[in-house]
């Protein structure tokens, strides 16, 4: 489900509701079948992975087509014209062009062992046909008798952490077809759920990552915010008194989101690198008083492009209404960071004045990540270091 957001004029809460491509089923709504410490059957993967269109072209086969015990190197008691044994699946790392702050594709490569079932001989030299859904490719085993291919898995950094199913076709030049089935994590490129054949999971194993409601909707944090004075400016030529203020704002990011390799299944990281919007918002502090509610709106003082570069952004804002603020003593100032289409904006929008209408046709409505609005006091007589307190406001 979509998010609704408050961009053109003011500020106001956000509304918290559940994100897209939730799981919809509680705990205590899996099917009991499912929580079973089985392997896993065709029947079960559309029920497993509700998300993936592949899985439903998956129907009720023989059960041993995919759950395994030990009669064979592989695990397979059924003697086939190969004995295929699944030895590592291990993401690539390496950043892909099309990467962005809210999705991104990971690589990874696959080795599979063959060998003669009935000598378990390695079988080297020996050239297949590999079909995974980023193409077809020809193959041959290495010394070692092992298949080695690549494939790719895309994912919403900030979805609900789970399992992606993956299907691959490995076939000889007599006709000889075998297709195998990888659990792929690509949230977890470095740990140990990231590939698994599928034939070797439970279907609780799946079941309580895929159709689990996330423990947490992922959000964007604060942390160490500075804000200090740069300069007072003087709009109007001729002018005796500043009547503006230019701030530096520096924000190292973090993000809360959910995940199924954690006891508390919550991981708290920074914000991922690249470009978001920052809008923010300078008013009296009532508006922080909390005996009002709901929250006044807050008219928006600027929006801009920020780049997140290691975690961490510093970037200028000015302040128009210094005589104003003076007057009525502490004020206080807004701020929330905005996910955007990144592949949509051009490097030249970067740096160049961007109407209101464009920005809010930058903003990803689809992003799964909330984008709380953080407040905090300013006393715009300072000449320096502010040392404001951000707190989240909605």
């Amino acid at each position: 489900m979509k998010r609704s957001w408050a961009v053109k004029s003011t500020f106001v809460a956000c509304t918290m509701i559940a994100t897209a491509g939730m799981a919809t089923q509680s705990p205590g709504e899996i099917s009991p079948d499912l929580l079973e410490r089985t392997c896993i059957e065709e029947s079960d993967i559309p029920k497993l992975f509700p998300q993936d269109k592949i899985a439903a072209k998956f129907g009720a086969l023989q059960r041993d087509d995919l759950c395994s015990n030990s009669d064979l190197p592989s695990g397979k008691s059924r003697v086939q014209k190969y004995d295929f044994s699944m030895s590592e699946i291990r993401a690539v790392d390496k950043k892909l062009p099309n990467e962005t702050s809210m999705k991104r594709t990971v690589e990874y490569e696959v080795r599979i062992t063959v060998r003669d079932p009935n000598s378990a001989t390695p079988l080297t030299k020996k050239t297949f046909t590999v079909t995974t859904a980023s193409g077809v490719s020809r193959v041959t085993t290495d010394e070692r008798g092992s298949l080695n291919f690549k494939d790719s898995v895309e994912h919403r950094r900030f979805a609900p952490e789970r399992y992606i199913l993956k299907v691959v076709r490995v076939a000889d030049e007599l006709g000889f077809s075998k297709r195998f089935l990888f659990a792929i994590n690509p949230w977890d490129t470095h740990g140990f759920t990231f590939g698994r054949d599928l034939g070797r999971m439970t279907k609780q194993s799946i079941a309580l990552a895929n159709l689990q409601p996330p423990a947490v909707s992922s959000e964007i944090l604060t942390d160490r915010v500075k804000l200090e004075t740069v300069d007072f400016i003087r709009t109007q030529p001729n002018q005796e008194a500043p009547d503006a203020k230019l701030y530096q704002l520096s924000f190292m990011p973090r993000t809360r989101r959910s995940s199924m390799l954690t006891s508390s299944r919550i991981v708290n990281e920074r914000l991922h690198d690249g470009t978001y919007i920052l809008q923010y918002a300078f008013g009296p502090a009532r508006y922080l008083d909390p005996s009002r509610s709901p929250l006044a709106a807050i008219p928006l003082s600027g929006q801009k492009f920020i780049d997140v570069v290691d975690g961490v952004f510093s970037t200028e804002i000015l302040f128009s209404d210094l005589n104003k603020a003076i007057g009525q003593g502490m004020t206080e100032i807004h701020v929330r960071l905005l996910p955007i289409k990144e592949e949509l904006l051009s490097s030249n929008e970067r740096h160049l004045p961007v109407s209101t209408a464009r920005f809010e046709s930058l903003i990803d409505r689809k992003s799964e990540l909330l984008s709380p609005r953080f407040a905090g006091h300013m006393n715009p007589a300072s000449l320096n270091y502010e040392g404001a307190v951000f707190r989240q406001r909605d």
